[in-house]
């Protein structure tokens, strides 16, 4: 097994298969971002992500054939370059913000963040209106973060 590896890693599927996943999630970002301004159907996204899923395994098999042993047999022993460590580097901070928009979004309930966002608003409100303003501003938000509420509660009753 550890044989394997050291193949893999000879033939450069490593460096390979980190640049496919950053590519490929630099590409979904995009199709995520503009789909719903060109009014794509849902289906573009899921499809994006089949083509994607597909093309994986064919890039490394392509990877794999264009880094054929030579004919005298010979195997050149693989180093990490800058190259490699870039990679990694790139990849690990590409799992930390989609780690961190799942797990941190995910956290707290719609109704919890639109109330937060309306509070951050309402500070940056009171730094630059009068106070009689500010305090409008502040009920109004308030109401309109108890019809959300209301909404979202006659949604799960209905």
């Amino acid at each position: 097994m550890g044989s394997f590896f050291a193949e893999l890693k000879r033939r450069h599927l490593y460096r390979v298969a980190a640049a496919y996943a950053v590519v490929a999630w630099v590409l979904l970002q995009i199709v995520n971002n503009i789909a719903p301004g060109l009014n794509l159907p849902n289906w573009a996204v899921a499809l994006t992500i089949v083509l994607l899923a597909i093309g994986f395994p064919i890039a490394l098999l392509f990877a794999w054939i264009h880094q054929l042993a030579p004919a005298d047999g010979a195997l050149p022993r693989a180093a990490a370059g800058k190259l490699d460590w870039l990679l990694i580097t790139a990849l690990v901070a590409v799992l930390a913000a989609v780690s961190y928009q799942q797990l941190a979004a995910s956290r707290l309930a719609p109704s919890q963040q639109a109330s937060i966002s309306a509070a951050r608003e309402a500070e940056t409100f009171a730094q630059l209106a009068s106070p009689e303003l500010c305090q409008f501003y502040k009920d109004l938000t308030a109401s309109w973060n108890l019809l959300a509420a209301e909404i979202e509660q006659a949604s799960r009753i209905g």
